[in-house]
């Protein structure tokens, strides 16, 4: 009887802690890109504007990358638009902040009538910055080129404020 069951003894190897974590990692790796590609539509970070994903094509984030200089007399914004002429974006202006938003729409389309692709491409943006100085709104000046949208926003003069001296009673 001792003979049987020595024989009927089975070896079983248990995996170690490594090839666990190695293991679970590689099944959760599909999951983290896909998982990253989605909240990078809207909130981007520096690695993922660089790694295409095939999603937006025109804008690869959910809104312009863009800078805001402070030049002393003025604010300067450049914001990257590539893909879009300046018919599709729409700057809005108030004292003390701006707006750009701006739309893309693309249909591409094989004649024939029998056609077994179809495709088409829809993008939109909206964007807003403040300034920290109130700007004069009428005398922003805007111009896109090769992509890159430039806008140049005059600050208003400081005004000094008026002190007055009040006498106690």
């Amino acid at each position: 009887m001792s003979d049987e069951r020595e024989e009927s003894k089975e070896i079983v190897e248990t995996p170690s802690r490594r090839s666990m974590r190695s293991g679970f990692d590689s099944l959760f790796d599909s999951f983290r890109r896909d998982f990253d590609d989605m909240m990078n539509f809207w909130w981007p970070t520096p690695s993922s504007i660089m790694r295409p994903t095939g999603i937006r094509p025109a804008l690869r984030v959910g809104y312009p990358m863009s800078d805001l200089e402070d030049k002393g007399t003025h604010y300067e914004l450049k914001a990257d638009l590539p893909g879009l002429s300046k018919n599709n974006v729409d700057i809005k202006v108030t004292n003390d902040s701006i707006e750009i938003s701006g739309k893309q729409e693309e249909a591409k389309e094989e004649e024939s009538a029998n056609y077994l692709l179809r495709e088409r491409r829809w993008t939109s943006f909206s964007r807003s910055y403040g300034f920290p100085d109130e700007v004069k709104p009428s005398e922003a000046e805007a111009e896109m080129k090769n992509g890159i949208l430039h806008v140049k926003l005059p600050k208003k003069e400081p005004t000094k404020e008026e002190v007055h001296k009040v006498k106690i009673k």
